[in-house]
């Protein structure tokens, strides 16, 4: 009979640690894999959920900015109309992608309402105003001042 020795022993079991670790490593990728596209999944159900509902609120709130008038001193009234279906309030004011001015005005279906500020001064500029109401509607208009 063969005695066993001990690098016999070592050779039988170092296969079957290989195969134990091996399936380690292949079920810790794959949870690690699930945790992260269930992670992604949930983030993408919740923004799509918020986006929805923005979109949804921006379709009924529609914002036009039906004119411009500067006067001669740079002055100048923005007149926006309500074209949606809800009310639309609290209206921000860019111009050139500046914050021109904040306006807590509110207007109903249909309603027209003016916005006045002294940042359109410019004689001859080119300037693109960007109405923003709370509701998510907007509006963009490019005028030249004087022009």
């Amino acid at each position: 009979m063969k005695e066993s020795s001990l690098s016999d022993y070592n050779m039988a079991i170092s296969p079957v640690i290989s195969v134990l670790i091996l399936v380690i490593i292949a079920i810790s990728a794959a949870t690690v894999f699930y945790s992260w596209f269930s992670g992604i999944q949930n983030a993408g159900q919740e923004n799509g959920g918020k986006l929805s509902g923005q979109l949804m609120l921006g379709l009924s709130g529609v914002l036009k900015i039906e004119d411009v008038y500067v006067n001669t001193l740079g002055n100048s009234t923005i007149y926006i109309r309500n074209l949606g279906n809800i009310e639309l309030s609290n209206f921000t004011v860019y111009g050139n992608g500046e914050l021109y001015k904040t306006a807590d005005i509110t207007l109903k279906k249909g309603e027209l309402g003016e916005i006045n500020t002294s940042k359109i001064s410019v004689e001859g500029k080119t300037y693109t105003i960007k109405i923003i109401a709370s509701q998510g509607a907007e509006d963009t208009t490019s005028i030249i001042a004087g022009g």
